[in-house]
């Protein structure tokens, strides 16, 4: 789970205002539609979760795979598999919420800043 997501998803949906971020936590974004998506799809408000790197790519990917084997090749897709070579790092947000579930009795304000901080490239203790 996201930080601060629950409490800014919940006040979004309250406030029926949209709400897009770039998690790629997809426990938490099944509890998020589980806890939202009826009453946000009754008052208009969007939820859109997975907007980064990590959803993107291979949503359009897999689109664009699925428009051309029904159109040119005529056949009905069933399945579509992914397969991804990546190289770097994990954003503050990641490293924060992963010390939290391991070290929940290490969590503190400085403990999460440092995190942020080292994920922004500036030099502070380890996470």
């Amino acid at each position: 789970m996201p930080l601060y997501g629950d409490a800014i998803v919940d006040a979004c949906v309250h406030q029926r205002t949209h709400y897009a971020d770039i998690t790629g936590e997809t426990a938490w974004v099944r509890r998020v539609i589980d806890r939202h998506h009826v009453r946000a799809a009754r008052d208009g408000t969007r939820i859109v979760p997975f907007c980064g790197f990590d959803s993107v790519p291979s949503d359009l990917g897999t689109l664009l795979v699925v428009r051309h084997i029904e159109q040119v090749c005529g056949a009905r897709c069933v399945e579509v598999k992914g397969y991804f070579r990546m190289m770097g790092g994990f954003n503050g947000g990641t490293l924060a919420r992963t010390r939290i579930a391991t070290r929940p009795e290490k969590w503190t304000p400085d403990a999460i800043r440092s995190c942020l901080t080292r994920a922004r490239g500036t030099r502070r203790r380890s996470c």
